[in-house]
């Protein structure tokens, strides 16, 4: 069974690539309202994590030997993204492009996460969407799930994941929502099925007592969009 120890793992690479190892970048965290007292403010990151077909082309055409190494193992680039999560503490992390679920699961569990997945089904990639939240903070009240293998009769396919968390220390309802749009579509076809997503998370919400809600997600945008 492999080892959940990802301080074990992040010293392993540090002695592997020595002073080349980068720092993970500092990143500055918006404040909205004053929803929940200062004891039970909650903290919540956004993360695309990039596909690892995409990652490895990205990546192969620029001179570093850190990048070159993600460039083919998400065992290197995942002990990365985890220690990033693992230095922030954020309470929900919202995540698109993941290939690897039971990786991050695995090495996250031990620091207080739980979490949900989402399969594309209509994807090769074996690609999903997935929300993982502090299990010590938040409860898993209900489960939604978006796209044709669950909704048959939509007339677009919306690939997404909605989760609704109690807060435990205030009582307060959280809608969570991770969600990836295809890059393929045309503007109108994205907003077409953004609409039809918040109007879904806003009668989510309003069955909730009006819950906050919050949304992660990959819009699929690009130069021509």
């Amino acid at each position: 069974t492999q080892s959940a120890d990802i301080t074990s793992e992040l010293e392993r690479l540090q002695k592997q690539l020595g002073n080349k190892y980068q720092a993970i970048l500092e990143r500055g965290f918006f404040e909205f309202g004053k929803t929940f007292s200062d004891k039970s403010r909650i903290k919540l990151m956004q993360y695309n994590v990039t596909l690892d077909k995409f990652a490895s082309a990205k990546q192969s055409d620029e001179k570093s030997d850190e990048k070159e190494i993600a460039a083919e193992h998400w065992q290197y680039r995942g002990y990365r993204i985890i220690e990033e999560i693992k230095h922030f503490e954020p309470d929900i992390v919202t995540v698109q492009e993941l290939n690897h679920y039971k990786f991050m699961l695995h090495y996250l569990k031990p620091l207080g996460y739980d979490g949900v997945f989402k399969l594309n089904t209509n994807s090769k990639l074996l690609e999903g969407v997935a929300v993982f939240y502090k299990s010590a903070s938040f409860e898993l009240n209900t489960t939604y799930v978006y796209g044709k293998d669950v909704q048959p009769k939509l007339k677009f396919d919306l690939f997404a994941l909605c989760v609704v968390l109690t807060h435990k220390h205030s009582d307060k309802t959280l809608v969570v929502c991770s969600a990836n749009f295809d890059a393929k579509d045309k503007s109108v076809g994205r907003l077409q099925k953004l609409a039809h997503l918040m109007a879904s998370l806003r009668s989510i919400s309003m069955a909730n007592n009006d819950a906050l809600v919050f949304i992660g997600c990959d819009l699929g945008s690009d130069q021509n969009g």
